[in-house]
């Protein structure tokens, strides 16, 4: 089988998308001193944008608190719900729970046999960086690892046990309770109805860690528990923990997303366009709406690098398997593919339905290597 051969565009992509992420994400707007007062507001007067009170004591680690306060500032217009501002709320929801899906991804990607010991194995890290520095720069960088090491062919076969497999059964059956409990549920408490704005101050700054939970409670649990290894490849065994965290997470971001839509089709103070669109023209009105452009872009250079590395999973197992629908035609289906099945379902149920095929034609293909070995 040969290796990848459109590594290098692949990377240089992923580049440009990590660099246009920092541009919109840190450098244009410090460039035009967006969001505007943002800086005078929550470092020195410590308010929100609505004037009311900035909590800036967390942890009582003055760095650490002084880090959440920021995050905190940045997050409140969308959390808190302000009336004449529904669609940073709108979009900072979609967004969120959009990305429950890929952390559901990334969180199986840490654990899994073929990257033991591989950069990409450290999603919490990289989950970290990017809600410091910003998704759209990170997550373009965590894709361009990923690129290099799946190069190989032999990269989707590694190891004893099957490399698709994830580390051991505990772990496996761990990962949706900890995605569920580390993200999804922090993630609707924050725009649950608390009618306190102290107490969505406090739920935004529990939220910040939230990407990277996931992973530390199985991390954790692993160690205080005895982990068996997979040993014996059980991937088509029912129930499979791995596929059903891709069903539920699937399920999740497509309900979501047709409820998405049908909120801003029907919806007077609401649109597609608003929502979805950065837009130039009113990114300096106030601090809400330079922050509404920062998310904007952050969504959409965040799932633009993902979708392309779905594309490219795919890609891989088309010509690992060697199927006859590796060829220019029948990447360029698997691309419309996805393209389409995010517009319908939601960019979250794209990542999770391509990831569900990937793993389960990766999965038959080891179960078949597994019948020949037997059979020697």
């Amino acid at each position: 089988m040969a290796s990848r051969r459109f590594t290098t565009p692949l990377i240089l992509t992923q580049g440009a998308l990590a660099l246009l992420g920092l541009w919109k994400l840190r450098i244009e707007p410090g460039i035009h001193k967006v969001p505007v007062d943002f800086e005078l507001l929550v470092f020195q007067r410590q308010q929100l944008g609505d004037g009311s009170p900035l909590r800036t004591r967390y942890t009582g680690l003055a760095w650490l608190d002084a880090l959440l306060s920021m995050l905190v500032g940045a997050f409140m217009p969308g959390v808190a719900g302000w009336p004449e501002l529904p669609t940073v709320r709108m979009q900072q929801m979609y967004f969120l729970v959009q990305w429950f899906a890929v952390v559901c991804v990334w969180a199986v990607e840490g654990y899994r046999v073929r990257n033991v010991r591989r950069v990409v194995s450290y999603t919490t890290v990289f989950a970290i960086l990017y809600q410091i520095i910003g998704g759209a720069f990170i997550v373009p960088v965590y894709y361009i690892f990923h690129a290099i090491a799946s190069k190989p062919s032999d990269y989707y076969l590694a190891s004893r046990g099957g490399g698709s497999q994830v580390r051991s059964t505990f772990e496996a059956n761990s990962l949706l309770p900890a995605l569920v409990l580390g993200y999804l549920t922090p993630t609707i408490a924050l725009y649950l109805p608390w009618g306190n704005q102290d107490l969505l101050q406090v739920l935004a700054a529990i939220w910040q860690p939230a990407p990277f939970i996931p992973n530390l409670l199985v991390g954790v649990a692993s160690i205080i528990f005895s982990c068996s290894p997979s040993g014996d490849k059980t991937a088509r065994k029912s129930p499979n923990p791995v596929f059903i965290v891709y069903i539920v997470s699937g399920v999740i971001c497509a309900a979501a997303h047709i409820a998405f839509v049908s909120t801003c089709l029907t919806s007077p103070n609401l649109s597609l366009a608003s929502v979805l669109l950065p837009n130039m023209t009113t990114w300096k009105r106030d601090i809400a709406h330079g922050l509404l452009f920062m998310f904007q872009w952050d969504f959409w250079v965040c799932f633009a690098s993902t979708l392309l590395w779905c594309w490219v999973s795919v890609a891989d197992t088309l010509r690992v398997v060697g199927s006859s629908t590796s060829s220019g035609s029948g990447l360029v289906k698997a691309g419309v593919g996805i393209v389409l099945l995010s517009i319908v379902a939601g960019p979250g149920a794209a990542v999770a339905a391509t990831w569900y095929w990937v793993d389960d034609r990766m999965c038959e293909l080891e179960e078949a290597k597994d019948g020949k070995d037997k059979a020697n």
